[in-house]
Formats: C-alpha cells, sequence, structure tokens
C-alpha cells in the first residue's frame, strides 16, 4: 500500500524513482487509484489542449440571419472596384465538375439556392456556401473565378491593412471577425463573421458589414481589433493579377516551435515521399536524369534516388515536410500513432484521446473508466 501523500507527491513528479515505481505498480492492482490517476491525466491534457492556439481555419463566417455573409462581401467587392472586371479562367471551369456545397439534400440544396438566387451570379458562387456557412479557407473562391488574384493571411497587423488600402493601384480587404464582440455585445471567443474594409483611421474603422443595411458603418478601432482577434487576425487582400509581388512567410503561419521527437521521426519517411512525387512528376512528363541540368533537353540531376540526393536537396525536401507537419498542428490537428494502448469509446468504438471530454462520433460524455483497460 502507499499513502495519499506519496501518491501526490508522484503526480507532481517529486518522487525518487524506485518509489515512482512502486506507485506505478500499486497504480496497475488498484482500480480506484487507477482511475484517480487517469482523472488526473485527462485534466492536464484538456488543460495542455486549451493553450494550443489553433489557427481556425475551418470556422464558419456565417453571422447573418441567411449564412450569407462571405458571398456578400464578396459580391460587394466586385461590385465596388471590379464591376466591369470578369476574366473567368480555365481552373473555374474545372472547378464546375466539383460540389463545394455541402450538408445539404439535392432537394434542399436546389431549394435553397433558389430562394437565395438574388445574391448568384454564376454556379462559381453557389458551390463555396454550405448549410452553416462559408469556411474561411473558402473565402475569395468566387473572386478567383473571376481572374482576381486573391492571398489568405493569419497574423496580420492593421498597418498591413493600412498599407494594402493607401497603394496606388489598393487592395480590397476581407477580414474574419466576431459579430457579437464587434456590435460592442461580448460573445464567444470563436470567428464567425466576414466584413470588407473600407478605411482605417486612427482610432476608428469604415466596414462593410453584411448584417447592417447601410454600404458602410463605422466602429472604434479597438473593438474591431479585438473581434478580429478571434480569427487569429484572418484577412484576405484582393486584387488584379500581376500588381503586387508575391512575398509568402509560411514561417510566420506555423510558428517557430519545434516538432516533438515521434514527428521529426516522421519527417525523414515524409521528405522521401515528397522526393518521389516531385520526381514522378517530372518523369511522367518526359524527364530524364542528367548530370547537369538542361531545361530544353528535359535533363535534371535530382532526379536519383532520395538517397543518393546531395545533402543539400535533402535539407530543402525535410524543411518542407516539417512545415506541411507544423502547420497541421497549427491548424489544431493532432497527429497520432494506431497502437494497441488506443483508448477507443466503449458506445460507438471511436478512437478517443485523454483531452476529449465527448467522443466526437457520438457526443458520450467520457469517463474515466472508458480509459482503463482491463
Amino acid at each position: 500500500m502507499i499513502s495519499e501523500k506519496q501518491f501526490q507527491m508522484f503526480l507532481l513528479g517529486q518522487l525518487p524513482m524506485k518509489e515512482s515505481l512502486i506507485v506505478i505498480n500499486e497504480i496497475k492492482k488498484d482500480p480506484e487509484l487507477r482511475r484517480r490517476y487517469i482523472g488526473v491525466l485527462r485534466f492536464d491534457a484538456m488543460e495542455e489542449a486549451e493553450k494550443r492556439d489553433s489557427l481556425p481555419l475551418e470556422s464558419l463566417a456565417a453571422k447573418t440571419e441567411d449564412n450569407m455573409c462571405v458571398l456578400k462581401c464578396e459580391r460587394f467587392v466586385l461590385e465596388q472596384k471590379y464591376k466591369n472586371y470578369n476574366n473567368r479562367t480555365d481552373v473555374a471551369q474545372i472547378r464546375e465538375e466539383h460540389a463545394f456545397v455541402s450538408g445539404l439534400t439535392d432537394t434542399n440544396r436546389l431549394a435553397w439556392i433558389d430562394g437565395n438566387q438574388e445574391f448568384f451570379s454564376s454556379e462559381e458562387e453557389q458551390r463555396w456556401l454550405t448549410s452553416k456557412g462559408v469556411a474561411l479557407y473558402n473565402i475569395g473562391r468566387v473572386l478567383e473565378s473571376y481572374g482576381l488574384s486573391v492571398i489568405r493571411r493569419f497574423k496580420c497587423t492593421i498597418d498591413q491593412i493600412k498599407d494594402a488600402l493607401a497603394k496606388e493601384m489598393s487592395e480590397s480587404v476581407i477580414a474574419v471577425v466576431n459579430e457579437d464582440i464587434l456590435q460592442g455585445k461580448g460573445g464567444e471567443d470563436t470567428p464567425n463573421h466576414a466584413v470588407c474594409i473600407l478605411s482605417v483611421g486612427k482610432d476608428e474603422i469604415t466596414l462593410y458589414n453584411p448584417s447592417v443595411d447601410a454600404e458602410s458603418v463605422s466602429y472604434p478601432l479597438n473593438r474591431f481589433l479585438s473581434a478580429w482577434d478571434t480569427s487569429r487576425d484572418f484577412a484576405v487582400f484582393i486584387n488584379f493579377k500581376g500588381v503586387n509581388v508575391y512575398d509568402p512567410h509560411p514561417e510566420d503561419i506555423v510558428g517557430s516551435e519545434e516538432l516533438s521527437d515521434s514527428l521529426n521521426d516522421l519527417t525523414e519517411a515524409m521528405a522521401e515521399h515528397l522526393h518521389d512525387v516531385w520526381a514522378r512528376g517530372r518523369l511522367d512528363l518526359g524527364w530524364r536524369y542528367g548530370k547537369k541540368r538542361d531545361d530544353d533537353k528535359l535533363l535534371h540531376p535530382d532526379l536519383v534516388a532520395y538517397s543518393d540526393l546531395p545533402e543539400s536537396e535533402k535539407v530543402f525536401d525535410r524543411q518542407s515536410a516539417q512545415m506541411l507537419l507544423k502547420l497541421l498542428q497549427r491548424l489544431g490537428y493532432v497527429i497520432t500513432r494506431n497502437s494497441e494502448d488506443d483508448h477507443h469509446c466503449p458506445n460507438c468504438g471511436k478512437k478517443i484521446t485523454l483531452d476529449m471530454a465527448y467522443c466526437s462520433e457520438c457526443g458520450r460524455y467520457l469517463q474515466p473508466d472508458d480509459f482503463m483497460k482491463d
């Protein structure tokens, strides 16, 4: 038997290794002690999950009665600045083959679209709107289909917005905010509404807000910044193609946090796979190995096995793999490996993790017993 003091010191990591092993053995034998221990692990996991600064890429902008704030903003941008511009691309035509309106049956989808037809000039505008709104990563898709250049960015600053609006060939800017906070009503810390930024002053900002019956409305700048912060300062910049110099900063999105040891082990496998994908694409286009690169003869020195690449090329592939893994983490995904130690919901069999309060499949309220194995 162990004392309560020993158990608490073990939880705090303050026991010597020899005594810790004794406590671990007691936890394995005593179901009640195990239940308490799992409860502590779950609390720590949930607390850690709350600290993750995830980018809300899949959040839906839908804080209007018809869930159409994004499309209203995009239509506003087209009508205000690009009214006579229609340089539709082959890409847009290819996208016609896909159905991006989800969550509705065919009958309901068509009826719903028909009831909002005044906002649709083409089928492109129908695809990106789900029954619950538009995901952040799909904002600007309609504008893309008109041949406009669209750049989506998290962690923008108000100075970047000012610079975009002040350019000689000024950009149009759509931002995502929490509508309740913007209106001074408080609200949850979630992004849910798209607005167009028209101008930024010292203490106020002027917007086109689809939920307000006016072409422009001003708000205190500090209130807008609080509402904008809920989307991690997400903004979409729109302009004619070829106007802006493309200057990507992917490191601003993924941050500088290091990957865990287990994900670092995965990096090399992903790097090799990325090289194989690149090489297969080149070979399919008629490229072949050559000691020196020759674009006219379609020769490339890197069309060799990953193991035969010079270290400088391997570094490039590894960095690409690491950035992809970091992006997944930053978007809130948890990368886990299946093992015999996994926990599964006793109700539906879905894999569950210690940081979950409810099963994501069936909604079961999870208890410590659900994480206990015989």
